[in-house]
């Protein structure tokens, strides 16, 4: 679709992330862009988060979900997603969906009028998808995440 045709939500940077101590102080920067936008967020650990970077217009080349650390190191790209797409104001769930078990994430995405679910290692590597539905179907959610 061209970017003239989308209705909904339209995401682009800057964006930033930044930590506050508990105990007060002063906050500090994770991670700053000035053209990614950052659409969802899931903490891992105390030590780790993970983002999803989504660009509806502009550079659309970081799209994807991140692992990053909490002191703003070892910035990891996990997947990647393809470029411009259209939110639609039709659909009640357009965000991303991420959980995690700590070792390992799953990550519900909205891509062109269909749902897909993937799973993958927080070590990074390709990620599988397990179940793709158009959205004229209904609706598909991440609900919890166990280790096996």
């Amino acid at each position: 679709m061209e970017p003239d045709n989308c209705r909904g939500y339209a995401l682009q940077g800057p964006s930033t992330l930044s930590a506050l101590p508990a105990a007060g102080g002063t906050a500090r920067t994770i991670y700053s862009s000035q053209s990614h936008a950052v659409a969802a967020l899931h903490p891992v650990s105390s030590q780790t988060l993970l983002m999803y970077i989504e660009n509806t217009g502009g550079d659309f080349s970081q799209n994807g979900l991140w692992r990053i650390n909490t002191d703003g190191s070892a910035l990891t790209r996990l997947t990647t997603a393809p470029g411009q797409r259209c939110a639609d104001l039709e659909y009640a769930v357009e965000w991303p969906q991420i959980i995690s078990n700590g070792q390992s994430y799953a990550l519900r995405t909205n891509e062109t009028g269909n749902e897909s679910l993937m799973v993958g290692s927080l070590n990074g590597g390709v990620p599988r998808t397990f179940e793709t539905m158009s959205i004229s179907e209904g609706i598909l959610n991440l609900v919890g995440m166990a280790m096996m």
